[in-house]
This record gives structure tokens, sequence and C-alpha cells, in this order.
């Protein structure tokens, strides 16, 4: 029979230390990972991820998880291992965020798992700044990444669903955007009037969302069931071309999405050459190696990790580490998240692949978008 749920309780109680029960969730069931708050008890933690996986009917996949994290001692409790259910799939029997009232048909594309190189060479990179560097080999699970950012028409549906919802623009009442002529801070601006309220989104239903806060796409991701991706998810996605070895071993990192090549008007939303958004996958020819569109330029799109206080010199610099603060969700909004890919309105040394930069969770701009990471991978 199959351990009883207080049985499990006990076994995280006396097997994992507070980090490694961090550990475990990160790589598990990262929406628990992701609810975890400063100060929050090993007993507290290990109550939510119980509870969690109680009420998804996701338990098997937890006894997945504690096999593979610690067989022998899990083999020495239980007489047996776990049940084979993958921890993955169990964790997605049900969404982390309520039950959407109009799905969204996110097309995804499957990153494989393996090591790739993040960050930059200035050796081969002339254009690197500093917090690219040092590049590093950094390996990553299977996941799950949006071909495209969230769209017009996608967010819209969240706002039908959510009528209470205000967006930061909305309650501020501003957006600092481009007007066709000058960017400025924009009052009636937001994700619905891009340039003010004399203007709409009714022909651009499949261009990027724009004038979101990373609080606003984070309310989006609640509602749909997925998350934002890591600054190291994002960037695997856009610039690692893998080998074609055994599981894709061996690669190599590319300066932009379509490989080593400057920018131009052909592969990329760039530098004001249209001076807007253009629907998404309008560039073919500028993809990333597993198929992303507008990896490079379109729309900054915010991710889930941290920069840190200081817009000059991120906290949260390289090697990247997952489990040293960086992946904080409850952090307070003095602490500025990364955006990657650069925009429409940015020079081509800024859409290259490896460039980051960080803004405050409460801030919109008329260029600032995200896409979306299937949530258990």
């Amino acid at each position: 029979m199959p351990p009883a749920t207080a049985d499990l309780r006990r076994f995280l109680v006396d097997t994992f230390d507070a980090e490694e029960l961090k550990v475990l969730c990160f790589d598990y069931f990262r929406d628990v990972y992701d609810d975890f708050t400063t100060g929050m008890t090993k007993t507290q933690m290990i109550h939510l991820l119980i509870e969690r996986c109680d009420r998804r009917d996701a338990l098997a996949g937890l006894e997945g998880a504690l096999a593979a994290a610690r067989p022998e001692q899990y083999v020495k409790r239980f007489g047996a291992p776990a049940p084979a259910v993958s921890p993955v799939e169990s964790a997605q029997a049900e969404p982390t965020a309520p039950a959407i009232s109009t799905p969204i048909d996110f097309d995804w594309i499957t990153i494989p798992a393996g090591e790739f190189l993040m960050g930059s060479d200035k050796k081969q990179d002339k254009l690197a700044y500093d917090n690219e560097t040092p590049q590093h080999t950094l390996y990553l699970p299977e996941y799950r990444i949006a071909r495209a950012p969230v769209t017009v028409a996608q967010f819209a549906a969240f706002m039908a669903a959510n009528p209470g919802y205000r967006t930061t623009a909305e309650v501020q009442g501003s957006t600092w955007s481009y007007t066709g002529s000058e960017w400025k801070d924009v009052k009636g601006a937001d994700w619905a009037h891009p340039r003010g309220p004399e203007s709409g989104v009714k022909a651009k239903q499949d261009h990027p969302v724009t004038c979101v806060s990373w609080h606003d796409a984070v309310a989006f991701c609640r509602w749909a069931g997925v998350r934002l991706p890591s600054e190291a998810e994002w960037e695997k996605a856009a610039s690692w071309a893998a080998g074609q070895g055994s599981g894709g071993a061996g690669g190599r990192k590319l300066l932009y999405p379509w490989g080593d090549r400057k920018p131009n008007s052909g592969l990329c939303n760039f530098n004001m050459t249209v001076g807007d958004t253009t629907p998404v996958g309008r560039y073919p020819d500028g993809k990333s190696p597993y198929g992303l569109f507008d990896m490079a330029g379109n729309v900054w799109e915010w991710t889930g990790s941290l920069w840190g206080e200081d817009f000059s010199k991120p906290k949260f610099g390289y090697p990247y580490h997952p489990r040293d603060g960086r992946e904080n969700q409850n952090a307070p909004d003095t602490v500025r998240r990364t955006l990657r890919g650069g925009s429409f309105g940015i020079v081509a040394r800024v859409v290259r692949c490896a460039s980051r930069f960080g803004d405050l969770p409460d801030v919109r701009y008329g260029n600032f978008g995200f896409r979306v990471v299937s949530p258990g991978f």
C-alpha cells in the first residue's frame, strides 16, 4: 500500500532539512517553491507541500519525488519504491491557478534537459556588458516555453475573466509610452490604450501585449496556470543550438537567436525600424534554434528572476545559481526583476541573447511584455 499522508509528512520531517526541502520543491514542485516566503519554517513548508499535493490529488507524484531524491531512505522506511508516476506529470494534474474560464491555447516548445552556456565571453563577443559575465555552463531540466510572447488577445481573455482586476497602469493612471513621435509618461495609457486614451488595440490582437508590469504578468500567469520563465530558461531557449549527438550533447551559444549575424529589418523588430510592436511571428528568419519567435526585439520580456535594488550593478550576477535567492517570487517591490530580449526601440547591441536589464515590478512601459512557461517543468 502507498504511504499515508501522515507517513509522508514524517518522512519529510526526518529526512530533509529546510534547504534540502527547498531544493526538492524547486526540482519537482516549482509552484510550491515559488510560494515559500522569507522566514517560513520547515514545518510550514512541509504543510504547504502536503496540502498542495493532497488538494490536487498529486500525492503519488510526491511519493515519486521522495523515492528519487532519497531512494535508500525511502525503501528502508516504506519497504518498496514509490509507484512509477512522474512527479512532473502528477504535479500538473491540476493547474496552479484557479480554473480558467477562457482557456489559453499556448503554442508550447519543449526545451530538452541538458547543459548550455549562459552569459557572454568577451573574447567571443566584444559587445558584451560586464553584467553578462562570466560565461558559464548551466544544467536545466526539461521545460516547456511558449513559442511567442503573450498577445493582446490572450491578455484580453484574462481581463474579461477577471472583471475586478485593474492593471498597474490603470491604478497608477499612466504608462511611459511611445506616442509616435516621442517617449513620455502618457496619462491614460494602458494595455488596451498603449499610446493613450484615444488609442486602441482592436487591430493589434496578434501583437504582444504591452504596458504591463511584472505584477500584471504574474496575475495573468496565476489565472492561466503558468509561470514566468527564469532568466536561465529564457536564455537557453533563445540562444542555444543543441548538438546532434546522443541526447543533444554539445552545442553552440549564439549571439542572436538566428546566429551571429548582426540584426537587420528582416530578422527582428528593433532600433525603431517600425516604431511600434509587430505581430508575433512576423520574423520567421529570426527565430531561435528551438523555433521561438521574437526573442530579439519587439518587446522586453519580464522573467521571474531578481536583478537587485541597484540598477547599475545587479546583486544577482553570474554565475547564475537558481537557489541563491534570485528566484524568490515574494521579494519586496524595492527589488528589480530582470527583463530579456530588447524591444522595438532598442539598438542591436541590446537585442543580443545574453543582454539583460532590470526594472521595478510595478514599472510599465509601452515596450514591456512577457512570455510564459508551463508549470511542472
